[in-house]
């Protein structure tokens, strides 16, 4: 369980992908932390104060598609 990044390196493998190249998207700091731990980009979805250690931090997902996130990862 999370913080442990198995679950994403495994999704990743599976994937025929390197961690550097996936981005984890979490509303949990525990997610985050596994992100970090796994290699993996972040993005959290909620409060900055909880989600902090993200790459970056948005409310809510409400409008945001593949060119946003583009902008904010490239």
């Amino acid at each position: 369980s999370k913080p442990d990044p198995e679950v994403f390196l495994l999704g990743a493998n599976q994937l025929g992908l390197a961690p550097k190249r996936c981005l984890v998207v979490e509303d949990a700091a525990s997610g985050i932390q596994a992100a970090i731990q796994g290699g993996f980009r972040s993005l959290g979805v909620g409060e900055k104060s909880i989600l902090g250690a993200a790459e970056h931090v948005l409310p809510g997902l409400a409008g945001v598609d593949v060119t946003r996130l583009e902008t904010l990862y490239s």
